[in-house]
Order: structure tokens, then C-alpha cells, then sequence
């Protein structure tokens, strides 16, 4: 779709836009996403797959369009290695974060709930231990450990990881607001956006119909 708006309108900047749009309005829809809200979840990300799209596509078709024809190959090599670095560098940076911020808030927050529903403070170790583990069946061998305790926890631990791995859109968000931004500032290239084959891959010949011979073009 990006693709034939681009053909379409003769414009990679426009179809581009509304691709980082897109793609920020998911991310912020993302970072809203509370537990047991799984109609935002599913629509937000299909919004981010969605506008993602967009930059995937017309980054690298606005840069074969920008540079003259002999430095076309380093410059798709230079989009793809910048890419492939960025997503390496941001993922281990995400990884990171959301792991320092469930190690807080997953005990913090099972602890605040299932002490106001009634577990002992001598049983909250042995009950985050179990839960954060899934055994669900030591849980009710646990001093103090009530059907109700055990919803506390287990709702405890959903938004802890909620909250945890919204960070991630809170990161994310924001650079799509900068390229939403700088996008409008690219040049035009409706210029050269036309059917002239700068570099052919071969050299091209003409069939003689009559003869059943191949001639120079």
C-alpha cells in the first residue's frame, strides 16, 4: 500500500509520514495498555506493524532516489547496517531496562497487594517465589495463602509487568514524534520519480521480427 501511494502521488515524503504517524500513534496507544485490556492491545499493535511498514519500505526507496546511481549500493548498504545497529543497540537497551524494572516492581507491587488481602508478612517470600515461578501448587500449602490472596498476587503481578514493559513505548514514542517532524523537511523527488533505467543491469537488444535475429537497441 505504501508502495503504490508512493507510485501513485509521485511523493515518498507524504506516504512516509503518515507512516511514522501511524507507527506513534500504536506506540502510544502501547504504552496505555493496562492488564486484561486486549482489544487496545491487538488494535495498538496492529496500528505500530501498520505504520512500521511505511519507514520499512520508502527509507530505502528515498535513498536509491537521493544518490547518484554509482553510489546506490553503498548507500542501501549504509540504510541496512544503520538498522540492523540501531535495532541491536535499542534492543539490548530495552532488554535491559525492562529487566531492572520488573526486578523492582514484581516484588514490590505482589507485596503492597497481597498483604491488604491478609497474607502474613513471614509468607511473602515463599508466596513471590512460587507465583513468579508458576507453581501453583505450592501456593495453597503456604501459611496464610486465602483464594483471595492469591487473586491479589496474581493481578500484582500482571500490571507489574504492564508497567514494566511500557517503558519500552515511552522510548519509542518520542523518536517516532522527531521523524513525524523531520520528515517534512525532505527534499522532493518527484523528479525522479520516472521509468528512465539510469544503469541497466545488461545490455538491452531489440529482436528483429523479421530476420528472428537479436540486434543492438
Amino acid at each position: 500500500m505504501y508502495g503504490y501511494a508512493s507510485s501513485r502521488f509521485m511523493s515518498v515524503r507524504w506516504p512516509l509520514l503518515v507512516g511514522f504517524f501511524i507507527w506513534m500513534c500504536g506506540l502510544v496507544g502501547q504504552a496505555t495498555v493496562q492488564p486484561g485490556d486486549h482489544a487496545t492491545a491487538l488494535g495498538t499493535g496492529v496500528l505500530v506493524g501498520f505504520g512500521l511498514a511505511g519507514p520499512l519500505v520508502l527509507v530505502l526507496a528515498g535513498t536509491h532516489l537521493s544518490v547518484p546511481q554509482h553510489l546506490i549500493g553503498t548507500a542501501s548498504a549504509a540504510v541496512v547496517s544503520s538498522r540492523a545497529l540501531g535495532a541491536t543497540i535499542f534492543t539490548a537497551l530495552y532488554g535491559a531496562l525492562v529487566g531492572n524494572r520488573l526486578e523492582n516492581y514484581i516484588p514490590n507491587y505482589i507485596t503492597k497487594d497481597v498483604l491488604a488481602a491478609g497474607l502474613p508478612p513471614t509468607s511473602i517470600g515463599p508466596f513471590i517465589g512460587a507465583l513468579t515461578t508458576y507453581d501453583f501448587a505450592a501456593l495453597p500449602v503456604i501459611p496464610g495463602v486465602t483464594p483471595q490472596v492469591i487473586g491479589a498476587g496474581v493481578a500484582a503481578l500482571k500490571q507489574a509487568y504492564a508497567d514494566g514493559i511500557r517503558i519500552v513505548y515511552y522510548i519509542a514514542a518520542p523518536v517516532a514524534f522527531v521523524a513525524v517532524l523531520l520528515v517534512p523537511l525532505l527534499s522532493s523527488l518527484k523528479d525522479h520519480m520516472d521509468y528512465a533505467v539510469e544503469a541497466p543491469v545488461e545490455a538491452l537488444h531489440e529482436k528483429d521480427r523479421a530476420g528472428g535475429h537479436f540486434t543492438d537497441a
